[in-house]
């Protein structure tokens, strides 16, 4: 699992993620949250809304995507 190797944080927004239509990208989208993974790029549940951006704060520094 990415948490393995520190990764808390991935991005989902790329060319291949519907290449297994909404079945792939829910059971993507499943897996992360139930590692405790957050996840950017793409508008889980209502494709025709906007994704809220994704605030992350670690020492103090705030990171948006």
């Amino acid at each position: 699992m990415p948490q393995a190797y520190g990764f808390d944080v991935v991005t989902l927004a790329n060319n291949h993620l519907n290449d297994f239509g909404s079945i792939g990208v829910n059971f993507t989208v499943q897996v992360l949250k139930e590692a405790g993974i957050k996840y950017f790029g793409v508008s889980y549940g209502n494709f025709n809304s906007s994704q809220e951006p994704l605030i992350v704060e670690k020492n103090g520094l705030k990171l948006g995507y």
